[in-house]
């Protein structure tokens, strides 16, 4: 029996098309600061029952490209990985992703967890040329920007 070569095996052939469905009118503007966001984030999760990751996508002048449910996890935490994160901002070439998470609990202070993710997301957007602008925090009365803040932004100055 022959055995077939490299070259012979199959493959899917796969085409990729961006199209934009909406352009959400308070976006018309350059996004410069979580304020400039967070009361959209706030009204979209703070009150969902388990924890939703979200995002939107800026381009290089700092206006929004898209705005994405990533993930919806549990009452306490919620799956963050770098791929999934950043798999609509370089399809639709983002410069730069505003990251923002809800705590169903109501505190809007960040956890270990969220310190690490914001860090790991940090870097792995450092890699492949998209910035993390901000991980906010919102519940239903507060938002905690974690850049604001200088929890952990990168450097000890927060920026």
């Amino acid at each position: 029996m022959m055995r077939k070569n490299n070259l012979e095996q199959s493959f899917h052939l796969v085409e990729l098309h961006i199209r934009k469905k909406k352009r959400y009118s308070q976006f018309s503007q350059k996004i410069d600061k979580p304020s400039d966001v967070g009361v959209f984030f706030q009204e979209m999760i703070a009150y969902k029952d388990r924890e939703w990751l979200c995002a939107i996508g800026l381009d290089a002048k700092g206006f929004a490209n898209y705005v994405e449910v990533i993930h919806i996890g549990t009452l306490n935490q919620a799956l963050v990985h770098p791929r999934e994160v950043f798999k609509t901002a370089i399809v639709t070439n983002c410069n730069s992703v505003i990251l923002a998470h809800n705590h169903p609990s109501g505190h809007v202070e960040p956890s270990g967890a969220d310190i690490q993710t914001t860090k790991s997301l940090i870097e792995a957007g450092k890699m492949i040329g998209i910035e993390i602008l901000d991980h906010l925090i919102v519940s239903d009365h507060n938002y905690y920007s974690i850049r604001e803040n200088k929890t952990y932004y990168g450097d000890k100055n927060g920026k």
